[in-house]
């Protein structure tokens, strides 16, 4: 059986490309670790909703990550993290807006987030 010489062409063309010279080809599809931060002023009080793209990490990850905010800023309560599909998801309350120095507690704890965190001031 022959081919015909386009094909014997087009499969030796194929053949030569060097995909480490092509930066912009992967073997692996990236992922971008991510998170997501609302906050809702209450008058009173400043609650957050926080959604990590970081893999729950149980009990002591949720401590450790509690321990951080709350040394940050001095006044977390109804605090609660809990797995949603898999990621981390945090929900808590702050006397005032608090926004720097959450977004640096939280990136100390999860470094891998692409960007930082942006949880809003107002």
């Amino acid at each position: 059986m022959f081919l015909s010489g386009s094909i014997l062409i087009a499969l030796t063309l194929i053949g030569s490309i060097n995909t480490a010279a092509v930066p912009n080809i992967r073997t692996f599809p990236e992922r971008r670790t991510t998170q997501s931060c609302h906050a809702t002023d209450h008058f009173f009080y400043v609650s957050y909703s926080i959604l990590i793209g970081v893999p729950y990490g149980g009990k002591t990850d949720c401590d450790d990550t509690y321990n951080a905010l709350e040394s940050a800023t001095h006044s977390i309560s109804n605090w609660q993290c809990e797995e949603n599909d898999g990621n981390i998801q945090l929900w808590f309350n702050v006397a005032d807006y608090s926004d720097d120095e959450i977004n640096a507690a939280l990136e100390s704890r999860y470094p891998s987030v692409a960007g930082g965190f942006n949880c809003p001031n107002n």
